[in-house]
C-alpha cells in the first residue's frame, strides 16, 4: 500500500493470507524485526486499517484483508454450510454488501449458496461441496428454471410490448440472459432482461430502459433472493423478483418468512411478482409490489447493453438515433 513505511510492507506480507491471527513472537520472528521499529511498524498497520490486534498476551494480529477474503475466512475448511447472517453480522456487513460480494464469489467457483431462512453458503473444497447436492437436486418447483424463465419473457412480452409501438420509431426487446453452470445459476445476471425505449413527439429525448427480473422455483424462495434482486440496480432501471408459488394461500400471507421478504422487497424499491400454474400450459401472474424506478450507473448500463444484447447493437443504435 502507498504511503507504508518499508517496515510495515514487511510486517503486511508476513500476515497469513487466511485473515488467521498470528502470533506476536511468531510475526516477529518471520520478519526479523525487533522493538521499537517492530511495535511502530505493527501500528501502523492498525492505524492504515490493514490488521487487527486480537486479544491475548502479546496481541496476535491478523490481516483485514478484501470482502471476498472476509467472506471466505468465515468458511468451514470442510465445505460445511453456514448461515449467511451469521456471516454478515459476524462480519458487520449489511445483507446487500455481503451478497454483491457472495455473487462474485460464485462466479469464481469458489463458493455454492444453499437453502435456509437466509440462505447458506459453503466453500468449495476440491471443487465440491457437501452440501451441493443437497442444494441443487432436491427442486420442489413444479416446472425447470428454463421453463418459468421462458414463461416470464412471455408475460413481460404480453404486459409491456404493446406499449411500444409502432416499432420503429421505438423498440422492445426480451431476452433470457440467464447463465448456468451445471446444476445451478449464475447469482449476478438476471434470468429475463428487457430493453425498451420510447419516443414522443413533443419530448426531444430518447428514453431508454432497461428491466430486470429473476424467477425462482416454488420452495426454493430465500431472503437472498431480494438482495440478489437488487444487485442489479447497477445497470437496471426497474427490477423484479418473480417465484412461482403453487399454495392455496396467497404468498403474503404464508407466514413470517413471507412478511420478512415482502418488507425487504418494498425497502429497497423491488417489484414482487408470484406466478401460479392454472393447468399444464397456463400460468396466472399477479403482481404484489410493482418496482420503483432506479437510476443506474451509465457506464455500467451501457456494458450490460454492450454484453446482453450484443445482437441488437444495430436496432439499438438506430432507435437511439
Amino acid at each position: 500500500m502507498i504511503g507504508l513505511s518499508k517496515n510495515a510492507k514487511l510486517l503486511e506480507d508476513n500476515l497469513p493470507l487466511s485473515l488467521d491471527f498470528i502470533a506476536d513472537s511468531k510475526l516477529r520472528e518471520l520478519s526479523g524485526i525487533e522493538d521499537p521499529e517492530y511495535s511502530e511498524a505493527k501500528r501502523e498497520l492498525v492505524d492504515a486499517g490493514l490488521a487487527k490486534i486480537g486479544r491475548g498476551r502479546g496481541g496476535p494480529i491478523r490481516r483485514m484483508g478484501t470482502p471476498k477474503q472476509k467472506v471466505l475466512s468465515k468458511l468451514p475448511k470442510d465445505g460445511s454450510f453456514v448461515s449467511n447472517d451469521k456471516i454478515y453480522e459476524s462480519l458487520g456487513m449489511t445483507p446487500e454488501e455481503f451478497y454483491a460480494v457472495q455473487a462474485k464469489l460464485v462466479n469464481e467457483g469458489k463458493v455454492v449458496v444453499g437453502r435456509g431462512r437466509y440462505g447458506r453458503t459453503a466453500l468449495v473444497v476440491d471443487g465440491s461441496s457437501m452440501g451441493e447436492e443437497e442444494q441443487y437436486n432436491n427442486g420442489l418447483g413444479s416446472s425447470s428454471d428454463e421453463e418459468l424463465q421462458e414463461e416470464l419473457r412471455r408475460y413481460f412480452d404480453r404486459k409491456l410490448k404493446p406499449n411500444y409501438e409502432p416499432s420503429p420509431p421505438n423498440l422492445y426487446i426480451s431476452k433470457i440472459t440467464a447463465q448456468t453452470r451445471p446444476g445451478r445459476r449464475v447469482p449476478n445476471l438476471p434470468d429475463v432482461s428487457i430493453l425498451t425505449i420510447m419516443k414522443y413527439d413533443f419530448v426531444p429525448s430518447v428514453n431508454l430502459e432497461v428491466i430486470t427480473a429473476d424467477v425462482w422455483k416454488h420452495g426454493t424462495l430465500v431472503l437472498e433472493a431480494v438482495y440478489e434482486t437488487k444487485s442489479h440496480s447497477i445497470y437496471s432501471h426497474r427490477s423484479y423478483l418473480v417465484f412461482e408459488w403453487i399454495k392455496d394461500v396467497d404468498f403474503e400471507r404464508s407466514g413470517r418468512d413471507a412478511r420478512i421478504i415482502l418488507g425487504e422487497a418494498k425497502r429497497l424499491g423491488i417489484g414482487l411478482i408470484e406466478m401460479r400454474p392454472v393447468d399444464e400450459d397456463k400460468w396466472d401472474f399477479r403482481t404484489i409490489l410493482d418496482p420503483e424506478l432506479n437510476h443506474p450507473e451509465l457506464g455500467e448500463l451501457n456494458s450490460f447493453i454492450d454484453l446482453r444484447f450484443k445482437d441488437d447493437h444495430t436496432r439499438i443504435r438506430g432507435a437511439i438515433g
